[in-house]
């Protein structure tokens, strides 16, 4: 049992417990992961996997040798990488809007300069094709549709209206995000100051705040990125709202490694702000 092609599939099996799934994740097809299964399992000369409904289960035997697998795996993952770090530079574009890229983003930039030191990543909120090279990443707040795709949904990103401690009472306006505030909700209050319309517009959630802490004006904004600057308080009038996050690249990128750790850095950032979101929420409940 020496062949790492075939106790791939094994891992891929205990983790995914679909034949479908294993296929789609390999890029082969459902009678090669069946074949595979069957000859690792020959050669063990005790079942690996055990039917259960749509599922297979691993055995402790299976377990025992995807844990053996994901160790190599590992090994593996850890030498490309250590290879790819030392490359000359790459480039990489991450398209997603200014919420995602100031809230989450970039407040976690070193972690991957420390990974790849010669990395040059490229934000843009600009639209972009996967399919026809424009970008690298997307991540947005609805499900993308874009041809053959891989598409993740992520979770969500809370939002609420923000204003100066200083003019909370004094509100004379609001400002509008360019293609980030959610207009929906700005049609269906009927409070002021939010049913005039926009005093101004701007490009960046950091020129919103600028401005808010300079006015009586209301900005729409990420919670975890208004709650980080303890000068500005929620409009409590209105409640929160939450928009959905996923990511997707395109097919042929699935045995990137950079952009794997890319992937894996932007999973670690939403997860990041998620956690010191519901860590505020928890604080400001037993405040």
């Amino acid at each position: 049992m020496r062949n790492w092609d075939d106790l791939k599939y094994c891992l891929a099996l205990d983790e995914y417990q679909t034949m479908t799934a294993v296929a789609k994740a390999l890029g082969t097809n459902i009678a090669t992961v069946s074949r595979r299964i069957e000859r690792i399992t020959e050669e063990a000369g005790h079942p690996l996997f055990v039917r259960h409904n749509a599922n297979w289960i691993a055995t402790d035997l299976g377990r025992e040798l995807s844990a053996v697998a994901r160790r190599i795996e590992n090994r593996i993952d850890a030498a490309e990488l250590n290879s790819a770090s030392r490359l000359a530079k790459t480039k990489l574009q991450i398209t997603a809007p200014q919420s995602i890229i100031e809230a989450c983003l970039l407040p976690e930039a070193n972690r991957i300069l420390k990974t790849f030191p010669k990395l040059e990543i490229k934000f843009c909120s600009l639209n972009a094709s996967l399919a026809f090279g424009e970008t690298d990443l997307i991540l947005s707040h609805s499900r993308p549709e874009e041809g053959r795709i891989f598409r993740r949904h992520m979770g969500h990103q809370l939002f609420s209206f923000y204003s100066s401690s200083r003019s909370q009472q004094k509100l004379k306006g609001w400002i509008a995000i360019n293609n980030e505030t959610n207009i929906k909700i700005i049609n269906k209050c009927k409070q002021a100051p939010l049913t005039y319309a926009p005093r101004f517009s701007v490009p960046s959630l950091t020129s919103a705040c600028q401005l808010v802490q300079k006015m009586p004006l209301l900005a729409y904004l990420p919670c975890h990125f208004a709650e980080s600057r303890p000068d500005l308080v929620p409009f409590d009038s209105i409640e929160a709202g939450q928009n959905e996050i996923w990511m997707s690249y395109h097919y042929t990128r699935k045995k990137d490694l950079v952009l794997k750790r890319v992937r894996d850095w932007v999973e670690s950032c939403i997860k990041q702000t998620k956690i010191d979101l519901d860590h505020s929420v928890h604080s400001t409940q037993m405040s």
